[in-house]
């Protein structure tokens, strides 16, 4: 009827809620859900739209945290932490998300850097390849930091494997000449020679080696020779023995090469002063005079004695008795006797010789 009567109509705006409950009794509304009855419900999902949270999403009507993400999880962006204002848009909604780069600090590997939030490999790297510190090996976990980020780095220098000459040693990761030593020179068996590939080991590291024996040219006395590399003395004769340049005194600058090389010769007649009799008298080496005769007696009586002695044992020898070489042999040959004789006695043109022998394959052809 139009009028407000709470006497005769219990239902003014009949919208099919008793006055006593309808909480816009003078206004028609369909809102059957929570507190508000019988009023407007623009979405019609039964709340009012006073107290919808999303007056027009029929899918949600409460916000608790008034995150702007409704708390029904069926519903259209429904809060995944409804207790817990958050602005996460990407994984979830409605959750925490520091870096504010949509992804929500619970499935964000990194909460406060907004430009990567995946690390696929666990590394600390981002795979975001636009982002801070992108994980070029995003797959395969790695600490390289240096050339590129996330790949693997054996030695852990900093420099990747891919892009590390010497991958297993830590001081050194470029070999500009590619002969093995590294460029550092403050790190381990640094190259001497950098720009020039060198195989030198000893010492010197990375430089010519033309003899291949480990010594650098620069640094090889002998550099055609791979048995020879130093010479201490300087006088041309190698330290290193068992050749025909050897210095019978390393230590010692000498220049002879008659009894020994490389020793002192003050002379200069090639013959040491050790040996030579004369050492500052070029013409002479050996000594002379009464030592020269005392020498040749001594000689002439081992001769002597040495003779005397053989004629000694020589006559001994001729004086010995042969013993007779024991005769050989000759076993006895037994000459068979023979079958007895026939009646006939010997057959013609027998003898008994013959009947010994041949007695009996003649009595078997009778």
């Amino acid at each position: 009827d139009g009028c407000e009567d709470t006497n005769e109509d219990t239902d003014d705006d009949n919208d099919g809620f008793l006055d006593s409950e309808d909480a816009c009794p003078m206004l028609a509304g369909t809102s059957s859900q929570g507190d508000v009855l019988g009023c407007t419900d623009g979405d019609g999902d039964g709340y009012s739209d006073t107290t919808d949270a999303f007056p027009v999403d029929g899918t949600q009507w409460a916000d608790l945290d008034e995150d702007g993400y409704g708390d029904n999880p069926d519903g259209f962006q429904g809060d995944a932490c409804i207790i817990r204002a958050g602005t996460s848009t990407e994984d979830r909604f409605g959750c925490a998300d520091t870096d504010a780069d949509g992804w929500s600090d619970l499935n964000d590997a990194f909460p406060a850097m907004s430009s990567q939030h995946r690390d696929s490999d666990d590394d600390g790297y981002g795979d975001a390849a636009d982002g801070f510190q992108p994980d070029q090996c995003p797959t395969e976990a790695g600490t390289s930091t240096q050339d590129r980020f996330g790949c693997l780095d054996t030695d852990g220098d900093g420099w990747s494997d891919l892009n590390d000459a010497l991958p297993e040693e830590s001081t050194q990761h470029l070999d500009s000449d590619g002969d093995g030593y590294g460029d550092n020179a403050e790190g381990a068996q640094p190259d001497a020679c950098p720009s020039e590939y060198g195989t030198s080991s000893e010492q010197i590291f990375g430089c010519l080696d033309g003899d291949a024996d480990g010594w650098a040219d620069t640094s090889d006395a002998y550099p055609s020779n791979s048995l020879l590399w130093s010479d201490v003395d300087q006088d041309g004769y190698a330290d290193q023995q068992g050749t025909n340049l050897s210095d019978d005194c390393p230590e010692v600058y000498g220049r002879s090469t008659e009894d020994a090389l490389g020793c002192p010769d003050t002379d200069g007649d090639g013959w040491s002063n050790s040996a030579d009799s004369y050492p500052e008298d070029a013409t002479k080496h050996e000594a002379g005079g009464l030592l020269s005769m005392q020498n040749l007696y001594i000689g002439l009586l081992v001769l002597f004695i040495t003779l005397s002695f053989l004629g000694v044992m020589a006559r001994r020898r001729s004086t010995e008795t042969a013993e007779p070489a024991p005769l050989p042999f000759v076993p006895t040959q037994v000459q068979p006797s023979g079958p007895p004789l026939p009646p006939g006695g010997l057959p013609p043109g027998w003898t008994m010789e013959q009947w010994a022998w041949y007695g009996e394959d003649y009595l078997k052809g009778q």
